[in-house]
């Protein structure tokens, strides 16, 4: 956890109008980490009897890497990948193979599944039998607050709100990317993963 937060590894990050947009954004993700990402490995991994690390957040990496320029973190995509510093502080010194080192990323669904019938679809096509249009259209219009887009974040509104009635909002709102027109935070709904 902390990479793509702190050094701009989102792929949506490369559509940041300006560099100080750039830095906005990758602050806030930072600023917010805590309510997507760290408490869930961390409960996860702890409760295997384990310790996450998380080097990434380390405070002092953090201050120094959020310190940078701006305009040294932007990316295209193509001549600079995302956490382009970072990858070229480990280029040279023979510590990761460079098909490794400077592999464009790849969706997280994707990581733990066919790109043919990826994760993310799986997912997409349960949930179509589990809730159907007329719930959906019934029941996410009473929602304010973090309100479901789709049938997949009302499914799973539906199963926190069975367990933690009334706790909607213990996060301020959906993690979903910026500068995009996309209503689903999975990656691979972005254009970058459609080609």
């Amino acid at each position: 956890d902390g990479a793509d937060e702190v050094c701009c590894g989102y792929v949506y990050l490369k559509n940041a109008p300006t560099p100080e947009a750039l830095q906005k954004e990758s602050e806030k993700l930072v600023e917010e980490i805590h309510y997507f990402d760290v408490l869930r490995s961390d409960r996860s991994i702890s409760s295997n009897s384990l310790e996450a690390r998380t080097p990434f957040l380390d405070k002092a990496f953090v201050k120094y890497y959020l310190s940078i320029p701006a305009e040294l973190k932007t990316f295209d995509g193509v001549d600079r990948l995302e956490k382009y510093l970072l990858r070229k502080a480990f280029d040279g010194h023979g510590l990761l193979p460079d098909n490794v080192l400077w592999r464009r990323k790849c969706a997280f669904s994707d990581g733990v599944s066919s790109q043919k019938n990826s994760w993310h679809q799986i997912i997409k096509t349960f949930i179509d039998e589990k809730i159907s249009d007329a719930e959906f259209n019934r029941e996410s219009v009473a929602i304010t607050h973090c309100k479901p887009m789709l049938k997949e974040s009302y499914y799973y509104r539906k199963i926190f709100e069975s367990h933690f009635e009334k706790n909607e909002k213990l996060i301020p709102h959906f993690w979903m990317p910026n500068w995009t027109t996309v209503i689903d935070p999975s990656a691979r709904e972005l254009q970058d993963y459609q080609e």
